[in-house]
């Protein structure tokens, strides 16, 4: 079976007598299986630059054609032109391909020597074209020129049985995709010619629902509703054209949804935040929170939240579950909502953030209760407030035992305060500080530790105790003065009372304590100073008993200090020499335990 596709080409001086179609690459001429023939014009001129035109040594008088297959195989095509009485015309061509889309090439540097499937240039009337293992959809372009710039009748005739081309594209039509479209928004239906060479003869005609649209005759058509589609509308378009033997058509189906008719988008809870700083500003703000409210009955993930700082949606807020406010106190937030899968399908709403005060106050100074003497009622008390709030105080239970700003309590233990501020909207903001009341007690003295020195000086003593409360120390006066450490230094020789006073009034402790000491040297002179060597701080041990050598160990003397007895510096009646002695001290301390102490001393004689 032969095919055979014939263009009468009419060769005219500098003018066109029908149309320009197929003049350049991206508005070849398209041809199929049941094209028949067709009147055109060569415009004269050489073809476009940057395709590589191969063998074509020229390119005079170009017509561009386009072919599409429909049925994959061999394609052998018999090119051939001749006059109008018969005679042949020099024909000459080259064809490009396999391509994916007919006009794409043209404009991306795809006529190449590598997509070169054919070309001839002799000065033959009939040129021989094979396309080897065309598949399915593919498209082929063909450029023929006309050498000899004769008019005549151009003849593409397929010679074998194999590969089939696609009629389709001589006359075809699609329209967009069926969709799902908001109320109230403008949805614009395009269309696409199967090939652009179409256009130049193409008449529209719009229906709806089998119903002609008067006065839609572009090939676009704008399509809105005000109200939801109960059921689909279907829009269909018809083309005709030089090239269709019945005009082309395609239609979409439309369906106006309103996915916000269930949506909350006015009056929407303003975020509130409390203000820690309370300077106004605050950071870290999710404004995302209140997707779920503006959605409503909506499933909120089904749409997208913009959110901007300005009513013209122009300042984009690029993290929206970061946000810090850039207007102090109140900042209005505008959100733009479209649906992800809808076409047109989007709102608008605002709701305000607003960063509240956080209370701020003081509580007076923890107290203390002393639980050895009857209930006291201490008082706490709010200290500078620098707002209007409302209090709550609760034991370590949780228990409020207190609404006011002031708490009277017997028991001891910790409180919490809870301050409340409330703005005109009924937000509230809250802090809390803690506050105890400590019981307390009279110290008991555990132990008192003396770092004896045996001199009359440099003594130190540490008072131990145990109880709870805060203490303070004295020595020897009831009335003070008091310290705040419980180590005593320089301390003298002799009998001592410890005071350990509860500094809120909860009681004195006392005990007494014996320093012993001894002077390093006496003065035997019968002056009043210094005339007698005895040991000080033990009168009443009735037990100690002092002795004293010479160098040589001889005793000199014996003695009880509870007595007050010391040395006179006599031996058997006489005065013992100017040297130096040793004592040994056999006594009970403090403690009530047994010791013994050893230490020397010296004799100076002095004239009056």
């Amino acid at each position: 079976m032969k095919k055979i596709y014939v263009l009468i080409l009419l060769f005219g001086i500098g003018k066109l007598m029908y149309s320009q179609e197929g003049a350049v690459c991206d508005e070849a001429f398209a041809f199929c299986n049941d094209f028949g023939s067709r009147a055109t014009v060569v415009s004269g001129g050489t073809a476009q630059n940057g395709p590589d035109y191969g063998c074509l040594q020229t390119q005079p008088n170009p017509i561009w054609n386009v072919l599409q297959i429909e049925t994959a195989g061999d394609i052998d095509l018999r090119i051939s032109q001749v006059d109008g009485s018969g005679g042949g015309i020099d024909v000459d061509f080259i064809c490009y391909g396999p391509f994916n889309n007919p006009t794409t090439p043209c404009n991306t540097g795809q006529l190449t020597a590598a997509n070169t499937i054919a070309c001839g240039y002799s000065s033959s009337a009939i040129e021989t074209l094979t396309i080897s293992n065309t598949q399915v959809g593919e498209y082929y372009i063909i450029l023929i020129t006309n050498f000899s710039e004769q008019s005549g009748v151009l003849t593409f005739e397929q010679t074998n049985i194999g590969g089939e081309l696609d009629c389709s594209i001589t006359c075809k039509v699609t329209v967009s995709e069926d969709q799902t479209i908001c109320i109230n928004s403008n949805f614009t239906i395009n269309t696409v010619l199967g090939h652009p060479g179409m256009q130049a003869s193409a008449q529209y005609k719009w229906f709806k629902n089998n119903v002609e649209i008067l006065g839609e005759t572009n090939p676009l058509l704008e399509v809105t509703s005000t109200t939801v589609s109960v059921t689909p509308d279907t829009y269909r378009v018809e083309v005709d054209a030089d090239n269709c033997d019945v005009p082309a058509e395609d239609s979409i189906v439309l369906s106006f949804v309103d996915v916000f008719s269930n949506f909350l988008l006015t009056n929407i809870s303003p975020i509130n935040i409390c203000d820690d700083d309370n300077n106004g500003f605050s950071s870290a703000i999710n404004l995302t929170q209140n997707e779920t409210e503006i959605a409503n009955l909506e499933n909120a993930t089904d749409y997208t939240f913009t959110y901007y700082t300005d009513a013209a949606l122009t300042n984009r807020i690029t993290d929206p579950t970061n946000f810090e406010n850039t207007v102090i106190n109140l900042q209005p937030i505008y959100v733009n909502i479209v649906h992800k899968t809808f076409i047109g399908c989007n709102e608008t709403t605002s709701f305000d953030v607003i960063i509240n005060e956080t209370p701020k106050f003081e509580v007076s100074d923890n107290l203390y209760t002393c639980i050895n003497l009857p209930l006291e009622i201490k008082t706490f008390n709010i200290v500078n407030p620098q707002g209007n709030y409302t209090y709550s105080w609760t034991d370590t239970n949780g228990i409020e035992v207190s609404n006011t700003d002031v708490l009277n309590t017997t028991d001891s233990g910790d409180y919490t305060v809870t301050a409340t501020s409330t703005s005109l909207s009924g937000f509230t903001c809250t802090s809390t500080n803690t506050v105890s009341l400590y019981p307390a007690e009279p110290a008991t003295i555990t132990d008192l530790i003396v770092n004896e020195y045996w001199r009359e000086d440099n003594f130190s003593l540490d008072v131990k105790i145990t109880g709870i409360g805060i203490y303070e120390y004295a020595l020897n006066d009831i009335d003070g003065p008091y310290q705040e450490d419980s180590y005593f230094i320089n301390v003298a020789p002799g009998v001592h009372e410890v005071f350990v006073r509860e500094i809120h009034g909860c009681g004195i402790t006392s005990r007494v304590v014996e320093i012993l000491g001894f002077s390093s040297f006496f003065t035997p002179n019968d002056d009043g100073i210094n005339d007698i060597w005895k040991v000080q701080g033990i009168t009443f041990n009735p037990l100690a008993k002092i002795y004293i050598f010479d160098r040589y160990g001889k005793l000199m003397t014996q003695f009880f200090p509870y007595q007050n007895q010391g040395w006179d510096g006599f031996y058997r009646a006489a005065p013992a020499p100017e040297a130096d002695y040793w004592f040994t001290a056999e006594m009970v301390d403090y403690k009530g335990e047994p010791i013994i102490r050893k230490g020397h001393f010296s004799l100076i004689r002095t004239n009056n």
